[in-house]
Order: structure tokens, then C-alpha cells, then sequence
């Protein structure tokens, strides 16, 4: 076996039985057929049904072609992982070399076995330490979505903040203006210079409104941003934990079938093949290239988990500057606008009050007294 690969190489050991290589027989299903069938033994459908306005049915010819190719025999699927075919195999192997193998040395003794551990034990080891690296970075990227998490969270909470200033000023301002300010006795001038006073609150408690409004909009949308940062973080972590699991799932169970086969192959040569199929080296070796195959899968995952989080931190710290550079760019258009209604209802308002004649009003009142005046005079002469 060459340094650093746990592959078995079959054709070139001796089987631990000590018969020479085996023409195993195939169970069921698996036998090759020495007359090909016909069609019609293959599928259900007549040869009719094989043609479609005389052309050939594609579904069915693929159906045909997996029927009558034989499948490729696999060490690790039809014997490793069935226990029932690796009994049946060794019987056969023990039927076919009678003999006692008292002189047999077993598979992989000292030097190979020993350099076999060692390549175990960098697997591990290596494993071990990208998945730490790994799992460092996955982290930081999950610092980084939950920093702009807490970061837009707090823009959230300003913009709620003025929403609801905004709002609040906005009932004052209308309470301010829904208050009766004329007397009963004054005059049409007075009672217009009044009213054209109470236009300015009014007005600006309808600007402050509207404020109010686009910025609980403007809020939402960052809310919808936030919730989302929130989501992917623990996503990050959630995935990060599990897939580290993985990892240290697939380094346990590949040293412990590295174990069972280091006692498989260090068993006396007379005890091989009378325990369970699980002792048997050729069995134990593969069975540990399958837990090898398991951590390179486990992480591989972990790769590619990382390339991802990789992407979608930098998909989503895109899509935080763009909505915080739209969000923050209609709030100050809003409060604007804002400023804007109150300054154009100034002019307005300003004509209102210099168009009030409270001087005619005076007038008009003295007149009425004197009047009153002379008036009683003449009434008491």
C-alpha cells in the first residue's frame, strides 16, 4: 500500500482465508446471464409500445439499456456493507481452500500497519486543524452579520424615534390649533387675524404628519433588513455547529474502524475467519477507507459551507449600504419637505394677518360707545 492512501489493494495480498483470489458467486440479481434476454423478458410494455409513430420511444430504450447491463460489481457495496454476502463469500473461500493456514501471516503486520496508523493520525490531526480554521472564520463571519445586525438595529430605533416626534409634534400642533382664540365681542377684523394664527400650527401639524408617516415607512423597510441580518446570523451559526459536528463525527468513527482493524490484522493467524465478517481484515480495511471517504465528505461540506457564508456576508453588507443609503436619503427628503409645507403657508398666512383691520374694529367699537353715550345723555335731559 503506498504511503498516505488507505485504499486496499486487493489484487495484490493474500486473502486472510489463504485461498488464492476468489471467483466469488453473485447473489441474486447480480448473475450474468449467459444468453441475453429479449425484450420482452425486460420490460413490461410489448415491443409495439417501443415505437412512437414509428420512431423509438427514448424512455423506453433507456429502461432497456439499464436492463441488460450487467451492474459493475463493488467490493464495498455487495460484500463490505452486507453482512449476509461477506458470510456466503467466506464460506465459499473457506469451501475452496481446505487446508489449515496455521503458516499464514496475517494482512498488513508491523511496518504497513504501523505506517497506516501514522496516516490515520495526520488525517486526524489535519482534519482537526482545518476545521478549527474553518470554524474560526465561520465565526467571524457571524460576528460580522450580527455587528451590521446591531448597527442597523440602532438606525431603526432612530428613525422610530423621530417617526414618533414627528408624530407627537404633530397632535400638539393640532390640539394648539383646535383652540377657540376670539372673544365673543371682538371683531370681524380681530376674529380673522386670529384665525389666520391659528392656520400656522394647523399647517405644520399636517407637514409633521406626513413626516411622521414617510418615516414609519422608511422605518419598516429597515426593520425588513434587520429581521433578515438576524436570520442569517443564526443561520451562520446553526450550520457552523452542525457541520463541525459532522467533522468531528466522521474523525471519531474513521479512528474507530482504524481501531477494529489494527485488532482484525493483529489477531493469530489461526483465529482469522472464525469470528464475525466484522474481523475480517479485508472487511476492517475497507470499512475504514469508507470512514476516510466520510471525513473527506464531512469536510469538503465544511468548504464549501464557508465559500457560501463567504458570499452571502458580502450579498448582505451590499444590501445594508444600499438600504441604509435609501432609507437615510428619504428621511432628510421628508423632514425637507417638511420644512418646505410650513415655509410655503408662511406667505400665506403673513397676508392674512396684515389684511386684518383691527383698526376699523377699534373704531367701529368707539363709535358704538359714544353713541351709547350720547344716546343716554339725551335720554336722561
Amino acid at each position: 500500500m503506498p504511503s498516505g492512501s488507505l485504499e486496499p489493494d486487493h489484487g495484490s495480498r493474500v486473502h486472510p482465508l489463504g485461498s488464492p483470489p476468489l471467483s466469488l458467486r453473485r447473489p441474486e440479481g447480480l448473475q450474468d446471464d449467459a444468453a441475453p434476454r429479449s425484450p420482452h423478458q425486460l420490460s413490461p410494455v410489448s415491443s409495439g409500445d417501443l415505437s412512437v409513430d414509428g420512431r423509438s420511444n427514448p424512455s423506453h430504450v433507456a429502461r432497456l439499456q439499464a436492463a441488460v447491463t450487467p451492474r459493475k460489481f463493488d467490493f464495498a457495496a455487495d460484500i463490505v456493507n452486507n453482512d449476509e454476502l461477506a458470510r456466503a463469500a467466506r464460506a465459499e473461500a473457506a469451501s475452496a481452500s481446505p487446508r489449515c493456514q496455521p503458516s499464514f501471516e496475517p494482512l498488513q503486520h508491523g511496518p504497513e500497519l504501523d505506517r497506516q496508523a501514522a496516516v490515520i493520525d495526520r488525517l486526524d490531526a489535519g482534519a482537526h486543524e482545518e476545521s478549527g480554521v474553518n470554524q474560526a472564520l465561520a465565526a467571524l463571519m457571524q460576528r460580522r452579520l450580527a455587528a451590521a445586525r446591531s448597527a442597523s438595529e440602532r438606525t431603526l430605533g432612530a428613525l422610530r424615534a423621530l417617526a414618533g416626534a414627528e408624530l407627537a409634534q404633530a397632535r400638539a400642533l393640532g390640539l394648539a390649533a383646535g383652540v377657540t382664540l376670539a372673544a365673543e365681542t371682538d371683531g370681524p377684523g380681530l376674529r380673522r387675524a386670529l384665525a389666520a394664527f391659528q392656520e400656522a400650527p394647523r399647517a405644520a401639524a399636517a407637514c409633521h404628519a406626513r413626516a411622521a408617516d414617510g418615516l414609519d415607512a422608511q422605518a419598516q423597510t429597515l426593520r425588513a433588513l434587520v429581521d433578515r441580518l438576524r436570520r442569517e446570523a443564526a443561520g451562520v451559526a446553526s450550520d457552523a455547529a452542525a457541520l463541525k459536528a459532522g467533522v468531528d463525527a466522521a474523525r471519531r468513527s474513521m479512528q474507530a474502524a482504524a481501531a477494529v482493524h489494527r485488532a482484525a490484522c493483529g489477531r493469530a493467524p489461526g483465529a482469522l475467519g472464525r469470528g464475525g465478517v466484522e474481523a475480517d481484515p479485508w472487511v476492517t480495511e475497507a470499512r475504514l477507507v469508507q470512514g476516510q471517504a466520510r471525513l473527506m465528505a464531512a469536510q469538503q461540506a465544511e468548504r464549501r459551507f464557508l465559500a457560501k457564508v463567504g458570499a452571502q456576508v458580502e450579498s448582505m453588507e451590499r444590501e445594508r449600504a444600499a438600504v441604509l443609503s435609501t432609507t437615510l436619503a428619504a428621511s432628510v427628503r421628508i423632514y425637507g419637505e417638511s420644512l418646505a409645507c410650513v415655509e410655503r403657508a408662511a406667505p400665506r398666512l403673513e397676508a392674512l394677518l396684515e389684511s386684518a383691520n383691527m383698526d376699523a374694529d377699534l373704531a367701529a367699537f368707539c363709535d358704538t360707545a359714544a353713541h351709547s353715550v350720547a344716546a343716554g345723555e339725551a335720554l336722561a335731559a
